[in-house]
């Protein structure tokens, strides 16, 4: 039975055919967004809002155009697309997050000390017997057949 010999790994072969991959972009796998961000389309969907032109609109243009997309998809993206955008030319300036702000009810909770000597209106409960009830230390009657207090 002949042996079968596995051929040399060439690094330059695996370099060669990897860069060829890389370079004609899987078309099939380019979502919606990223679509969105193509600067053609990106410029032309900030001319119609320029234009006092609503997202639904936007929208149902895209649509009619063959590129099905909800109103609120379509809004979402851009919001994000917008969102990156900003994010690239903010991490310059060092802007704070959302999660590096304190939240109000901290602020609130640290505004309002609390007195110590201060007690609360607290009254015990009543029970509406003249003689206040049973005692605490007194066992519950939780019934049965036969119990030697009710005697």
């Amino acid at each position: 039975m002949p042996t079968e010999t596995k051929p040399a790994f060439d690094a330059d072969k695996i370099v060669a055919a990897l860069d060829k991959l890389a370079a004609t972009p899987n078309e099939s796998r380019v979502g919606l967004k990223e679509r969105l961000k193509e600067p053609r389309i990106y410029e032309a969907i900030q001319k119609a809002k320029a234009q006092k032109r609503t997202i639904a609109e936007i929208a149902d243009a895209m649509n009619a155009a063959g590129i099905e997309i909800k109103a609120g998809t379509l809004g979402l993206y851009l919001r994000e697309i917008e969102n990156e955008m900003k994010g690239a030319s903010d991490d310059k300036s060092g802007s704070k997050s959302k999660a590096d702000k304190p939240r109000k009810a901290a602020a609130t909770a640290e505004a309002k000390p609390i007195a110590a000597t201060e007690k609360p209106d607290v009254k015990p409960a009543d029970s509406g017997k003249p003689d206040g009830g049973k005692k605490l230390t007194q066992a519950p009657n939780m019934g049965g057949a036969f119990n030697q207090n009710d005697l």
